[in-house]
């Protein structure tokens, strides 16, 4: 809330300064909300382009993920949490766009699962798993979120090898 807060006052600003509503932009909120900054300042900045590109997308093409998806028989992800936010341009989401282009089964790990079946099946995932093995707070989470993801994708390649 606080960052929507934020972004409508950012654009609030830029509007007043420039007479531009940003906020209208596509990855405009949340983490996207200095694109929408950048836009509405750099924008006015003679001779200067200004090119909006989803974070992950730009992560996809850099490191040419989908060459190494095609040879894959499973595609296997992850977030901190995976929400109603996930869905609207998130990691998660977007490696599992690519991987429905390719027709290959998603798993996605998360240290908090909050989405439900209908909302992992909508975005194509095959299944999600949450890797806290009991209730706990954030530290305890990001202290052991490498040993419980290692534990979390063992046991799930067991089951995927059966």
């Amino acid at each position: 809330r606080e960052l929507s807060r934020g972004f409508k006052r950012l654009d609030a600003v830029i509007r007043q300064q420039f007479g531009k509503s940003v906020g209208h932009l596509i990855s405009g909120g949340a983490a996207g909300g200095i694109v929408s900054g950048f836009i509405g300042i750099l924008g006015q900045v003679n001779g200067t382009k200004v090119r909006v590109t989803r974070g992950i997308d730009y992560v996809l093409d850099t490191l040419d993920v989908e060459s190494a998806a095609r040879r894959a028989d499973w595609i296997l992800t992850g977030e901190g949490r995976l929400d109603s936010q996930t869905a609207e341009g998130k990691t998660v989401q977007g490696v599992a766009q690519l991987a429905r282009r390719l027709r290959k089964p998603v798993i996605a790990f998360a240290g908090k699962l909050e989405l439900d079946e209908r909302a992992m099946k909508k975005m194509g995932l095959l299944a999600a798993f949450g890797i806290a093995p009991h209730p706990c707070s954030l530290a305890e989470s990001f202290n052991n979120a490498r040993p419980w993801l290692r534990t979390a994708v063992r046991d799930t390649m067991r089951l995927i090898r059966r």
